[in-house]
């Protein structure tokens, strides 16, 4: 599944900088987000801008979760070809845990973030992922 492998390039605070290497069509980029204070996270929270410019972002929100997530369908064992057919026929990329609309994400606690993005091939798309504090 290289072909939608998407490396983190850097980053700081709650920005994230990341690579698709021969983007073809689409990819996901998942995000995993430790609380430290409390805070509450919507899929508007995450701006999403790539370049060059996609035709499609999508976000989708999943928490809170304590642990026991890691090895998951929602994380290590994310298949992202059945998660793009479970969009395409559901709405939701894992409709079996139900995307969310609000996380309240409190100290310790984790939520993940899988944005979609669709749009014509080329050889090289950055993203750049910004969390609204």
């Amino acid at each position: 599944m290289d072909e939608f492998l998407v490396k983190v390039y850097g980053g700081a605070g709650d920005e994230v900088l990341a690579y698709v290497e021969n983007f073809v069509e689409w990819a996901w980029i998942g995000l995993t987000l430790e609380g430290h204070n409390i805070k509450v996270l919507t899929p508007s929270s995450f701006k999403v801008r790539t370049y060059p410019n996609v035709d499609l972002v999508r976000v989708f929100l999943y928490g809170p979760f304590v642990t026991g997530f890691a090895n998951s369908e929602i994380w290590e064992a994310a298949d992202p070809h059945k998660m793009r057919d479970n969009l395409l026929a559901t709405g939701d990329p894992l409709p079996t845990l139900g995307g969310r609309n609000l996380v309240r994400l409190e100290r310790d606690f984790k939520a993940v973030v899988w944005i979609y993005l669709e749009g014509k091939k080329t050889s090289m798309l950055l993203v750049k992922v910004t969390v609204d504090s």
